[in-house]
């Protein structure tokens, strides 16, 4: 089970967060990993190139990530996208950060992604 879905079970995050976090990933997985691994061009029996989906989601996540900032996103990545706990991601920065504060950033992330997103 997804760390979002933990902890929108526990009440750590709502459901609108973690829909934004939901959406975050297939932004990710289908504009950034699956573009990163495509061809850019093809030959004259495959066209090739990326498809007008991994364009849209790419540039979605753009905007999501510049509107989440550069302070919150490492946290709303970690969890939302390579699914980490916060507490892990705060154990790994190794400032000793307590994990309510973690939870905390990234709840506060995952508001400015759902605004983006359109979540109500």
């Amino acid at each position: 089970m997804a760390q979002t879905e933990l902890l929108e079970r526990r009440s750590a995050i709502t459901a609108r967060q973690a829909r934004a976090a939901s959406e975050i990933y297939r932004c990710w997985a289908l504009g950034i990993m699956l573009a990163s691994n495509s061809e850019p061009t093809g030959n004259g029996s495959d066209p090739g190139g990326y498809t007008v989906a991994q364009l849209d989601a790419a540039k979605r996540y753009r905007e999501i990530r510049m509107a989440v900032g550069h302070r919150l996103w490492p946290v709303v990545f970690a969890v939302s996208v390579e699914d980490f706990s916060p507490s892990r991601w705060a154990n790994e920065r190794g400032r000793g950060m307590h994990k309510a504060a973690a939870v905390e950033l990234l709840r506060l992330g995952l508001d400015m992604a759902a605004d983006v997103i359109g979540e109500d």
